[in-house]
């Protein structure tokens, strides 16, 4: 059974020690985890670490935007993005 690209960044965020103090488990797909302090600068480089890595992509500085990361609805989507562009499709 394939993980969804959603389900994957959750387990990673409620999981990594990282965020244990910041993000509780079960949080809501639209939480804004910047403006909530869920997630700091140092966590947004973590965390861009993690999906780079998991998912074989590149993202650019001007692609940090809040666009982008507000929520783990918006992450999922740019990420879904970034995967359809890094295999052509």
């Amino acid at each position: 059974m394939t993980t969804s690209i959603k389900n994957t960044i959750r387990n990673f965020l409620e999981e990594d020690p990282f965020y244990q103090e910041s993000i509780t488990k079960g949080f809501s797909d639209d939480l804004p985890l910047v403006d909530t302090g869920a997630i700091d600068s140092i966590g947004i480089f973590n965390l861009i670490v993690f999906l780079e890595t998991q998912f074989h992509i590149t993202i650019a500085i001007e692609e940090l935007s809040d666009s982008n990361f507000l929520t783990l609805n918006h992450i999922e989507k740019f990420i879904q993005e970034k995967v359809r562009q890094a295999n052509g499709t």
